[in-house]
């Protein structure tokens, strides 16, 4: 069964309004990902171990006068995540971005202009840097870059907090989805 909206978000770090928090506390929901009350949907398994652990607003070190949304999320890396090296593999360090940098964008939407920021991928671009293994915790930490009126641009590092290094990172440019044609 699908949780309620609200959830508790007393374990989230971070100076966004606790209702922010507790949307964000089950991202499968606000990704729409649950159909008839069951999860659905691709990477489903891997994203009910996702938890976010902070939810920030704060000014942006380059820019002062402009804010950036700031997502902490984490996992433990399991077997339906492996590739045939027994690694975590790209597609899924892509997939994690995909989902991940979605988040901020949601927290600046909401934060900036209370409503939620609707998108879709135009590009993902990914760099790997070092491998994670079965049972390696990761660190997935989610940030705006720019947020425009027609484009929307946020950048993903996921950590391998086990070992104290960078997996993979990736920029990942979101847009308003046009509508359909038909």
């Amino acid at each position: 069964m699908a949780p309620s909206n609200m959830r508790d978000a007393s374990g989230v770090a971070g100076n966004a309004p606790n209702d922010i928090k507790a949307l964000l506390a089950n991202p499968m929901e606000i990704l729409k990902m649950y159909k008839d009350g069951e999860l659905t949907g691709f990477g489903r398994t891997v994203l009910s171990t996702l938890t976010v652990t902070e939810v920030s607003l704060v000014k942006k070190a380059e820019e002062p006068m402009r804010d950036e949304a700031r997502v902490v999320c984490k996992l433990i890396v399991d077997e339906e995540m492996l590739n045939g090296a027994d690694t975590l593999h790209g597609g899924c360090s892509a997939f994690l971005v995909d989902i991940c940098s979605t988040l901020p964008i949601i927290v600046y939407g909401m934060m900036n202009s209370d409503k939620f920021l609707k998108s879709v991928s135009q590009s993902i671009n990914m760099t790997y840097h070092s491998p994670a293994l079965l049972g390696d915790e990761l660190k997935i930490v989610n940030t705006t870059m720019t947020m425009g009126t027609k484009s929307m641009v946020a950048r993903t590092e996921i950590w391998n907090f086990t070992r104290k290094r960078l997996v993979a990172s990736g920029i990942h440019v979101k847009m308003e989805p046009s509508q359909p044609k038909l």
